[in-house]
């Protein structure tokens, strides 16, 4: 759609916006981009064909408000991901997180030096192509901060080739010497951000950490349908979801799956008013330098986030009278299955396995 728009061809950029907001509703934000960037144009005409996709994006979600009774299919994802980040202070850090992603992490901050020195001495990234290309940046970082309580970066990987992109202009525009440098040291950087995690807390799927997390998964879920089948097991998404869809590939039949929110001490409490035949915990931070722990940043996430630490074993064993079964460990990362006292382990290898 950008390409197609920066060539001229409006009807063709504007049919592709239709067929993005169709796989991505917040793929909105490039064709209202255009339609705004015409507007300043003056170019009145053209600017009407990017109204072109709100017309199946409508549709959706008059089907959608139809069929659930909510415009995004439930009161709770309606409130944390449309209502919850709108609040001043989730939004800014939010806002904050996003920009240190792009610009910063990863070794990003190299190309955005090189970035920065292109566009005082070259005037490279003040072409009508660049400013159209940053408005539509600019856009979607705001709309994803804004929307979106899990502020997750995924969200972002519409950016990522446009910035890498920029990264590769500016560094190619740079003395030569300044070019090796920043390249030799770039690359190095984004390749082992794939391996190495970083000293504060982000989510698994940021990099090869998931592959750790879905392995540790999959021996839990093939632990549990071994030797439990037909007993109901307490745990939370994304496991629930791999125990209860054989398609997924974790198990080969559904199990009897109890949703939880979280780990904390209150959603464990609440287990015990009826208590399941198994609970499957799994780590959900990572945290090396244990910063989450501190008076300061657990009172502030507290304050405006609703965070709970997680349980630990001992509290979980304590308060649902629960004796664990089975753990497994990789890279920082572990999974631990509990089981009630008032059943008995259906193999002697339950036993003997753990800890595993």
């Amino acid at each position: 759609g950008l390409l197609l728009f920066l060539q001229g061809r409006m009807r063709s950029a504007a049919l592709s916006c239709v067929l993005l907001v169709m796989m991505k509703e917040t793929g909105i934000v490039l064709p209202a981009t255009f339609g705004l960037w015409l507007l300043l144009e003056k170019r009145w005409r053209e600017a009407l064909f990017f109204t072109a996709p709100l017309i199946p994006l409508a549709v959706w979600l008059v089907v959608l408000r139809q069929a659930t009774g909510h415009w995004a299919g439930n009161a709770a994802f309606e409130q944390y991901n449309a209502v919850y980040n709108l609040h001043l202070v989730r939004f800014l850090l939010a806002l904050v997180r996003r920009l240190y992603y792009l610009f910063i992490g990863t070794g990003h901050w190299i190309g955005t030096a090189a970035m920065i020195y292109v566009w005082k001495y070259t005037g490279l990234f003040r072409t009508r192509a660049w400013r159209v290309a940053g408005a539509f940046a600019a856009g979607h970082v705001l709309a994803v901060s804004a929307f979106g309580g899990a502020v997750l970066e995924r969200y972002l990987t519409p950016l990522l080739p446009l910035l890498y992109i920029a990264f590769a202009v500016a560094l190619a525009a740079c003395p030569r010497k300044w070019q090796m440098i920043g390249t030799l040291t770039l690359v190095p950087l984004l390749v082992a951000a794939n391996f190495l995690n970083p000293l504060y807390p982000f989510p698994w799927e940021n990099n090869l950490a998931f592959a750790s997390f879905v392995s540790l998964d999959r021996k839990a879920a093939d632990f549990l349908e071994n030797s439990y089948p037909g007993l109901a097991v307490a745990t939370m998404f994304p496991l629930a979801g791999a125990l209860r869809r054989p398609d997924f590939g974790y198990v080969t039949r559904p199990m009897h799956v109890r949703d939880m929110d979280d780990f904390s001490v209150r959603s464990i409490t609440a287990l015990a008013k009826d208590k399941p035949d198994v609970l499957a915990v799994y780590s959900t931070t990572w945290d090396p330098l244990h910063v989450l722990k501190s008076s300061a940043i657990g009172g502030f996430l507290t304050t405006f986030y609703r965070y709970e630490p997680q349980a630990t074993s001992d509290q979980i064993a304590r308060i649902l009278h629960m004796r664990p079964m089975a753990r497994w460990e990789l890279n920082g990362q572990w999974v631990e299955v509990f089981e009630s006292e008032t059943i008995h382990p259906q193999t002697l290898t339950v036993r003997q396995g753990y800890p595993r």
